[in-house]
C-alpha cells in the first residue's frame, strides 16, 4: 500500500472515529490521545495482520450480518490486551487506558483495515452502525462483571461464604 492511500484511509478512518465520539458524547479532553493511539495502532504491523485476516472473513460474502459475528468478536476480544501494550509501548501515556477508549481504538484501526483492504462501503457502513452494540455486549469490564456476579452469589447463597468448608471468601477468589 503506498503513502498516499495509506494517508487517505487513516483521514476517512479518523473522521469516522470522531462522528462515533461526537455520536457518544464522548469526553472532550481525552480525544486526542485517542486519535494518536489509533495512528500508531495502525502502524503496527502484527495487529493490522490480525485484523486483515478476521476482515478477510467478514468481506467474503459481501455483506455484513450475523455470520460475521464471530469475527468481529473475535477483533473485539483480542484487541483489547494487544493495543493496550502496543499503544502503550509507542506513547508516553501517564495512566492506563480505559475500557471506553478501547472502544474507539479498535474501531479506528478497524475501520482502517476495512478502507485499505477495499471493502464494500455498504460493509464498512453496517459495520459502523453495529459496531457500538456489539462493542457493549462483548467488552464488559471483568471487575464490574465480578462485582456484581459476587453480589449476586452473597444475596443467594449467604451460607456458602462463611462457612468451613468454603475457605475462599469471594467469587473472584473462587474463581483463581
Amino acid at each position: 500500500m503506498n503513502t498516499d492511500t495509506a494517508m487517505r484511509a487513516l483521514s476517512v478512518t479518523l473522521d469516522a472515529v470522531k462522528a462515533m465520539m461526537i455520536f457518544d458524547n464522548y469526553d472532550e479532553s481525552k480525544k486526542a490521545t485517542v486519535l494518536t493511539a489509533i495512528n500508531i495502532a495502525t502502524n503496527a504491523a502484527d495487529y493490522v495482520n490480525m485484523l486483515k485476516e478476521q476482515v478477510k472473513k467478514i468481506k467474503a460474502d459481501g455483506k455484513f450480518d450475523s455470520n460475521d459475528l464471530p469475527y468481529v468478536f473475535s477483533i473485539i476480544i483480542n484487541s483489547r490486551a494487544y493495543l493496550v501494550s502496543t499503544v502503550k509501548n509507542g506513547m508516553n501515556v501517564t495512566s492506563t487506558i480505559k475500557l471506553d477508549s478501547t472502544k474507539y481504538i479498535v474501531f479506528g484501526v478497524l475501520h482502517f483495515v476495512m478502507v485499505t483492504e477495499n471493502v464494500d462501503p455498504q460493509v464498512i457502513q453496517q459495520t459502523i452502525d453495529f459496531y457500538p452494540a456489539l462493542w457493549d455486549l462483548i467488552a464488559i469490564d471483568p471487575k464490574d462483571f465480578l462485582i456484581k456476579a459476587d453480589s449476586f452469589w452473597r444475596k443467594a447463597f449467604p451460607c456458602c461464604f462463611v462457612c468451613a468448608c468454603c475457605p475462599k471468601t469471594t467469587l473472584e477468589d473462587r474463581m483463581k
